[in-house]
Parts: C-alpha cells; sequence; structure tokens
C-alpha cells in the first residue's frame, strides 16, 4: 500500500487514477488492513505521511466517514499517531497534520480535556517546535472541538501556552 500512496503524488494523472482507485477497494475490502497501512505511513517521508493524514481524516474520521471506528480503535490509532511523533526530527508542517487527526480523534472519545493536559504539557517544553506544535493544536480545538465552559476552565493553562 505505501507505494500506492507514493502513486498518488505522481504528476502522472493515470498512474494517481489507479492509486485512487486501488485506495477506495482497499478501504471497501478491508478497511482495518487500510488503517494499518495509513498507520504504517506516518513513519513515512513528510509527502507520504502527510497523505496518511489526509487520508485517515477523510476515511476514518471525518463526519461524513462511511467507517465507522470503535472506542477501542479510536484508541490505538490515537496511540499510534503519538508514537509517530517526533519533535526534534519532523518538520512542523507533518507535526500540524498529525495534531489535526488527534484533535478530531480526541474529539470522537470526547476526551478533548486529555489532549488540552498534553498540550499544556508540551508549552512548556523548551522547543520552539514543540510549543508551536501546542499552540496550533490549541487553535484547532478552541475552533472546532471546545465548549465555552472547557474554554473558560482552562483559560489558565492557555495563557501558558501564549
Amino acid at each position: 500500500m505505501q507505494s500506492t500512496f507514493q502513486d498518488l503524488l505522481s504528476p502522472d494523472n493515470s498512474i494517481r487514477v489507479r492509486a485512487e482507485a486501488a485506495i477506495e477497494g482497499e478501504h471497501a475490502r478491508n478497511p482495518a488492513a487500510f488503517a494499518d497501512s495509513l498507520v504504517m505511513g506516518l513513519g513515512s517521508k513528510f509527502e507520504v505521511a502527510s497523505l496518511c493524514c489526509v487520508l485517515m481524516k477523510k476515511y476514518f474520521l471525518d463526519n461524513r466517514a462511511t467507517t465507522v471506528l470503535s472506542d477501542t480503535d479510536l484508541e490505538n490509532l490515537r496511540n499510534a499517531v503519538l508514537s509517530s511523533m517526533d519533535f526534534e526530527k519532523q518538520p512542523l508542517p507533518l507535526l500540524k497534520r498529525k495534531g489535526d487527526v488527534l484533535s478530531k480523534i480526541y474529539a470522537k472519545l470526547n476526551k478533548s480535556e486529555m489532549l488540552l493536559a498534553y498540550l499544556v504539557q508540551l508549552s512548556d517544553n523548551p522547543e520552539p517546535k514543540t510549543r508551536q506544535f501546542a499552540m496550533y493544536v490549541f487553535e484547532v480545538l478552541s475552533e472546532v472541538h471546545l465548549t465555552s465552559q472547557q474554554l473558560s476552565a482552562y483559560k489558565n493553562d492557555f495563557m501558558n501556552i501564549f
């Protein structure tokens, strides 16, 4: 499947069309194996890993996704995304993509406050990229996934991030 993900990035339209058909087919035949392929792709080079994040959202996390993941599946996916993150080696745009995926997973699990606690932890990190990631994901959470009560409850913690 990894070469299929690479083919989606091809400048040749016929190669991309074949790759899209292969992905649709794999998702329809075996969603669990497809999800595993996407998780494996998170450790690939930037372009493929970013694409895997987008596909993960499209096929499994979007409100219009046809495959519904159990809480156990979502927890496993969350753990895989978290373990794939490398603040020292990965570029910030890839980390942001992974942050988007995490925000959707935590929202589906109704555990956005757990992600907030993680972000507050990251905000104390001396590495600027780690703090930038925390600020970005906080912004995503505050715009899309948090209630006004949650925002009020964590106001002081948010001020630490900024």
